[in-house]
């Protein structure tokens, strides 16, 4: 025979309260007994849950990465001459839309990206256009870091001077912050 839900929750809820109501007066026996004996009411002791802590400190010598980095600008400066024209391929790997982390093919001419198209020939906006970094924007963005003292900064250079590999994360508190730039086939252009 089954039994109709309202009549299993009428039966229910008169039997819960009957013990809820007990054990609250076995509670306030037990702490009159114990305020009886101790002259002070007992408290409930609520264990302080603290916050994770995250410690923000570099992990990497500053110094080897500033020395490396110097060393790395100026090869790269020795390399690229006077001109500063180059191509190049450059990708994000990061938490962030696909538009922006391509892979790109840019030109740089002067120091400064003059045109990139995605890798499979669509064209890239100008407001993209001005977020994408020429060798010398990720070396100033590995000063950055270097400068406000990321948690991690983890950089591979090529023969040439420049960074192929520069992974940074600015905070261990911060999720998702994590970025990674690569460069590769940079070939000099004569203009």
């Amino acid at each position: 025979m089954k039994l109709p839900s309202s009549f299993v929750l009428t039966a229910f809820l008169p039997a819960t309260a009957a013990r809820l109501t007990a054990a609250s007066a076995n509670f306030n026996d037990q702490a009159a007994a114990v305020e009886k004996i101790t002259g002070s009411a007992p408290q409930i002791m609520h264990e302080e849950q603290s916050e994770p802590e995250f410690d923000d400190t570099p992990s990497y010598d500053i110094f080897d990465v500033q020395s490396s980095l110097d060393a790395h600008r100026n090869i790269w400066w020795q390399t690229v001459g006077d001109g500063n024209n180059y191509d190049m391929k450059f990708e994000r790997v990061c938490f962030c839309p696909d538009n922006y982390r391509g892979p790109f093919e840019l030109a740089v001419r002067g120091g400064a990206v003059t045109t990139a198209t995605y890798t499979d020939d669509t064209a890239v906006d100008s407001e993209m256009l001005g977020m994408l970094l020429s060798v010398e924007g990720v070396m100033d963005e590995i000063q950055k870091g270097l400068d406000r003292k990321y948690v991690e900064l983890k950089v591979k250079y090529n023969n040439m001077g420049y960074p192929d590999e520069f992974y940074s994360d600015s905070s261990r508190m911060i999720a998702d912050d994590e970025m990674t730039y690569k460069i590769s086939d940079v070939v000099l252009v004569d203009e």
